[in-house]
């Protein structure tokens, strides 16, 4: 059997499970930017979905017995599968897309705890030009003002927790429908781990700090 049978006949065998864990086989080694930037810059034949949605498609015309079936079942069966597939294919970009919010959200909360940190230490030190502290410090307030505007009043804990309702998310999301298979390219996956474990450091080291850094709480 040729090459082109062979990728033919496998095209007409998919589910709309497998075909979207087919796709997701291909971006795993991505990170979460470059991942997000593929899916921009496709080009309408590039397009991943509709790619999806043409396999499945041809793969539910080819599973229906024109024997048995009408014409208006045959295509509600079409149209079910491709259904499927874009659900579990927009279920793994709603994921990546949250990952990516809440890494700001996370990396901004850093960001304030590391401006609160080194105005602490200039002022604790006393030797250092008043310039750089009226700049740390309207740095630090500026920050603070957008984190209220953006994202509310909310502490490392509150990203933390974010966090790891968003990983058994992930994780129950996989189990409920596709197989357990992993649903995040490796950046994200890999980020989304140091992020939680960044934020449950940090938030751990607040009983020792005192008041002046805790800008988020």
């Amino acid at each position: 059997m040729s090459v082109a049978k062979r990728l033919t006949r496998i095209e007409t065998l998919l589910t709309p499970l497998q075909a979207v864990l087919l796709w997701l086989t291909e971006v795993l080694p991505l990170d979460l930017d470059t991942f997000l930037e593929k899916l921009k810059r496709y080009s309408e034949h590039e397009d991943p979905k509709r790619k999806i949605l043409e396999m499945v498609a041809k793969a539910a015309r080819a599973s229906c017995n024109k024997q048995i079936m009408t014409p208006a079942e045959a295509m509600y069966a079409e149209f079910q599968a491709c259904k499927q597939a874009a659900f579990l294919f927009m279920l793994v970009i709603d994921l990546h897309i949250a990952v990516g919010r809440e890494r700001s959200s996370g990396l901004w909360l850093i960001l304030i705890d590391k401006l609160r940190r080194a105005q602490l230490q200039l002022r604790e030190e006393g030797e250092f030009p008043a310039s750089l502290m009226k700049e740390i410090t309207a740095t630090a307030e500026l920050a603070t003002e957008i984190k209220k505007e953006f994202l509310g009043d909310k502490s490392v804990w509150d990203a933390l927790a974010r966090l790891l309702l968003l990983q058994e998310a992930i994780a129950a999301i996989s189990q409920k429908y596709f197989d357990g298979r992993p649903l995040l390219v490796a950046g994200a996956r890999s980020l989304l781990d140091a992020l939680v474990e960044k934020l449950r450091s940090l938030g751990s080291s607040w009983q020792g700090v005192p008041a002046a850094v805790h800008c988020c709480r």
